[in-house]
């Protein structure tokens, strides 16, 4: 569920999904497919690093 993951988690779960199938990330970290659609809604294109500077603003 996204609330048991921080920003820099939910963006590091997308990156690798960039490099390993979506169903096997997901199943790896019990997220729904759901979830991971609203991960990459929120942080597509961006970087752990660049989500916690965001987060500092």
């Amino acid at each position: 569920m996204k609330g048991d993951f921080s920003e820099e988690q939910m963006v590091n779960i997308l990156r690798e999904a960039d490099r390993e199938p979506v169903a096997e990330v997901a199943k790896k970290n019990d997220i729904g497919g759901a979830d991971y659609l609203h991960f990459a809604e929120r942080f597509s294109g961006l970087s752990a690093d660049e989500v916690k500077r965001l987060r500092q603003m």
